[in-house]
């Protein structure tokens, strides 16, 4: 049994076990501080430098700690590194961001509960109200079994100003359960049968800030529909 003296998230952090004294190695690079994280951007301090990138999420951070950790072990100046983040942007539903008319949205990949869940953790940091898409399917590329959207922590949610909640994709029926089980209002979840008419709903609602949560075939049919109607540059994938 590892016993935990900081957890970041999932089985991350700085443990050991008290019965054969395995642990967590020694660091040769880690975060020392971190200074400010919202839902779309981060500022932390690696080897005694301070890094900034455009993207949310404590996820994110990690990403950038093993880029400064390769580079930096390739001789890689940190000022190289700084412009790298600065220069980088958000790709290809990973927060990627979007205008639909005058709403900003952005979409974002789930397939597991932990990144489910960081995704979520992400979005709490919001400081806004926005419409909540979720769009799930069951394609051997998302995994056949959905019951993984059951062991995700949903009830995050309610840390958020969510006026509204739309469902699509194959198994729409099956997460707007889950999210009448988390005990949102289940008045504002709408569920559809089609993509279009998910883009069709978010068009005509009022928030300016929509968060659209997608599966991985689920997130690439709905870039194609957006590509369709030109609101993204379409990708090959």
């Amino acid at each position: 049994i590892l016993d935990y003296k900081l957890n970041t998230y999932a089985n991350l952090g700085n443990y050991i076990c008290q019965n054969c004294g395995f642990k967590r190695p020694k660091l040769d690079y880690y975060v020392s501080e971190l200074t400010d994280i919202t839902n779309t951007s981060s500022q932390f301090v690696i080897d005694g430098t301070s890094y900034k990138i455009n993207v949310g999420g404590l996820y994110n951070i990690y990403n950038a700690l093993a880029a400064v950790s390769v580079a930096e072990f390739y001789g890689v100046p940190a000022e190289t590194i700084k412009a790298g983040f600065e220069q980088s942007k958000a790709v290809f539903g990973r927060q990627e961001t979007f205008n639909i008319g005058e709403k900003t949205a952005t979409i974002v990949l789930i397939k597991n509960p932990v990144g489910a869940n960081q995704a979520l953790e992400m979005m709490k940091l919001a400081d806004y109200p926005f419409t909540l898409v979720t769009l799930l399917n069951a394609n051997y590329a998302d995994g056949i079994d959905t019951s993984w959207i059951w062991d995700a922590n949903f009830e995050l949610i309610h840390d958020m100003t969510i006026d509204q909640i739309f469902v699509g994709g194959v198994r729409y029926s099956e997460m707007a359960r889950r999210y009448r089980v988390s005990g949102f209002d289940e008045r504002k979840i709408h569920e559809f049968e089609s993509l279009s008419q998910v883009l069709e709903a978010i068009k005509n609602q009022a928030d300016k800030h929509i968060y659209i949560l997608a599966t991985y075939t689920a997130m690439l049919e709905m870039r194609d529909l957006l590509a369709q109607n030109h609101l993204i540059g379409k990708e090959l994938h």
